[in-house]
């Protein structure tokens, strides 16, 4: 969202008791947003920083922007005086009797395991737990989908070291975006890692340490020790009707109301609080 945008924001000559649950992108936008709209607002944050999942960009360095990003939606957080409560799940039992009018709700989207057989054979990860955990992994990596996520985390566990393999059904066009630029990076550094792409596989079947799947009619198998699935995400949806009952108005915004990427997240939080 072009920050212009919050240069324009008139106050409200009714001031309101506002309550945002989440501190990702779109929730700090809303927060943000309804303090300059005169409101007094209260952010709450389960976890213990801001950021929601732009803080995988922290150990990424070709996410810099989305870094510079999320740093300046902190720093304009607290310049505009949000109580930022972390460590704080925002449960309807907490959020009773608290005299909210406006609940905004921006908890975000979770990250789903895709229908793959023997999955529950397996203790997979899911992409943005292995940003920070690198070494926890093991030195040869099943990557399992091909969106944008599953090749940037694809990319980066190669990039520290490890021996990756990227299995997709399809054959996405990240697969081909910026590889010339990794590869070099890989040639240059002494890390050792690698990255095998492999598209449009059919039947893949996990087991215990290794997966097995069919490609152009030919059926191959591949070791690993971790698997990383990349099964998309789904929006974070709970206690919605209980919450609704401990205020005035209330609204579903960001990722929790829809998925998608930053820029739509944060335009439709403004687009809420202005209309607090």
């Amino acid at each position: 969202m072009d920050p212009n945008f919050l240069n324009h924001v008139k106050k409200d000559p009714q001031p309101k008791k506002v309550a945002v649950i989440g501190g990702g992108p779109a929730g700090m936008t809303a927060a943000i947003t309804a303090v300059r709209r005169g409101h007094a607002v209260t952010l709450y944050e389960a976890s213990g920083a801001l950021g929601g999942q732009l803080r995988h960009s922290e150990f990424v360095d070709f996410k810099w922007p989305l870094l510079d990003y999320m740093n300046y939606l902190i720093a304009q957080t607290e310049k505009a005086g949000v109580e930022v409560r972390l460590h704080t799940p925002a449960k309807p039992e907490r959020m009773e009797g608290e005299g909210y009018d406006v609940i905004l709700y921006a908890a975000g989207a979770a990250e789903k395991l895709p229908p793959v057989e023997g999955i529950e054979t397996v203790k997979p990860w899911k992409p943005m737990e292995v940003f920070g955990r690198e070494t926890e992994l093991g030195e040869r990596v099943l990557v399992i989908g091909g969106s944008e996520t599953g090749v940037e985390t694809a990319w980066h566990l190669a990039l520290c070291g490890h021996q990756v393999t990227e299995l997709s059904r399809r054959m996405p066009e990240c697969f081909f975006k910026d590889a010339d630029r990794y590869q070099e990076r890989l040639a240059k550094q002494e890390g050792g890692g690698s990255l095998e792409q492999i598209p449009k596989v059919k039947d893949i079947r996990l087991s215990e340490g290794q997966v097995s799947f069919t490609v152009k009619k030919e059926e191959k198998t591949v070791l690993f020790d971790d698997v990383v699935v990349c099964g998309g995400v789904s929006p974070v949806r709970e206690d919605l009707e209980a919450l609704s009952r401990c205020c005035i108005w209330f609204r579903v915004i960001g990722d929790s109301f829809r998925p998608g990427d930053v820029r739509t997240g944060v335009k439709d939080a403004y687009a809420a609080a202005m209309l607090i």
